[in-house]
């Protein structure tokens, strides 16, 4: 039994979650790093122990999709921090 084959010019990658490509798992890290750049606001509150990170979750997961929406997460989850050590 053959475990490579020639798919799409490259030699496929047996693994232990499926046999991928090189494009296939090219797409798959382009999801994961797209996923945490748009989650970067609660991921961000979550990290600093933000007070409101539960409301910052809730606002990034359903108006992150807009600009106005993630960049309102962003300040939420940034504005304790910045005022903190501003004084």
């Amino acid at each position: 039994m053959e475990v490579s084959k020639k798919i799409y010019g490259g030699e496929r990658m047996f693994g232990l979650i499926g046999n991928f490509g090189p494009w296939e798992l090219i797409f798959l890290l382009v999801i994961i790093a797209s996923l945490a750049v748009y989650l970067l606001p609660s991921i961000l509150a979550f990290r600093i122990n933000s007070s409101n990170r539960w409301t910052i979750l809730l606002i990034n997961l359903l108006l992150g999709w807009t600009l106005l929406g993630w960049g309102l997460a962003l300040w939420l989850a940034l504005r304790n921090r910045i005022s903190t050590h501003e004084a």
